[in-house]
């Protein structure tokens, strides 16, 4: 991927992390939603790789699919985005807010 995918700046990819904390999703977390539904998606496309059956331990078939869990994938892109919005130049508009 390339890095502009990661610094779009519209912001989302922090909201999405706003509810990361250390390694875990908070239970009053509104981006609860969407760690569940990355999991479905993500478990449907590691049956479709592995050839796995449904009664498959979804932790297996990340790993045997080479998959990160969903919460570490999700932490993986805002920690990209933040790196992203904090190593801009002085005169980047964002760069006095962070």
């Amino acid at each position: 991927m390339n890095e502009e995918a990661y610094c779009d700046g519209s912001g989302m990819d922090l909201w999405i992390g706003s509810g990361l904390t250390s390694g875990t999703l908070d239970e009053k977390c509104e981006c609860m939603g969407c760690d569940k539904k990355l999991s479905s998606i993500q478990r449907i496309a590691a049956l479709a790789i592995t050839g796995a059956m449904k009664t498959t331990a979804t932790d297996l078939l990340e790993v045997h699919a080479n998959l990160l869990p969903p919460t570490l994938l999700l932490q993986n892109h805002c920690h990209r985005a933040v790196i992203c919005l904090t190593t801009h130049p002085k005169t980047h508009p964002l760069y006095e807010p962070l």
